[in-house]
């Protein structure tokens, strides 16, 4: 959920978060994905949701919290739910952390817009600039990088911590496409 464009006010962005978490928590069975870009938003959401959400759903996702805007990471952090980071893209085989960590943001970024595409998504709104649809659909989904990205995104594994350990190896890098 976004309302980053609903108003250009705070008040008014923070008050539409509220009122959609309230809506949505209703209607769905599923974590609800807080994703605006602004942090006192995210706050307001995750509190939200915090509030009203059904405890058989758990916290709600941190959808597209950037490596460079680190409150939003403790934020997720406290709420011991999904989070889904997200960076630019990356050129070449990584050579240091900032890349690597790069790779794996792309990785899980191209596992998500898989999954929301197999599940029935036919429109979105995303960054031209680090989204490659095209990419993501032909990825090899068969690979461990990319089966590992679809286990931290549907929870498959308690903390994440396959993907961590294999992220630490150096050994996240998708095949080139």
């Amino acid at each position: 959920m976004n309302v980053d464009e609903i108003s250009t006010k705070l008040d008014d962005q923070l008050e539409a978060m509220r009122w959609l978490v309230r809506e949505l928590a209703a209607l769905v069975v599923i974590r609800l994905s807080i994703d605006p870009s602004n942090l006192e938003i995210i706050g307001a959401g995750v509190a939200e949701a915090g509030e009203v959400a059904d405890t058989r759903v758990g916290p709600p996702m941190l959808n597209s919290a950037p490596l460079e805007r680190i409150g939003a990471l403790e934020l997720a952090a406290l709420l011991r739910g999904p989070v889904v980071v997200t960076a630019a893209g990356e050129r070449r085989i990584p050579t240091n952390t900032e890349e690597r960590v790069v790779n794996a943001s792309r990785l899980l970024n191209d596992a998500f817009l898989v999954l929301t595409i197999e599940a029935g998504t036919n429109s979105g709104i995303v960054d031209p600039t680090v989204v490659n649809v095209q990419r993501a659909v032909a990825a090899d989904r068969t690979t461990r990088p990319f089966q590992l990205a679809l286990d931290v995104l549907t929870g498959a594994h308690e903390n994440c911590s396959a993907y961590i350990k294999t992220y630490r190896a150096g050994e996240l890098t998708p095949s080139a496409s």
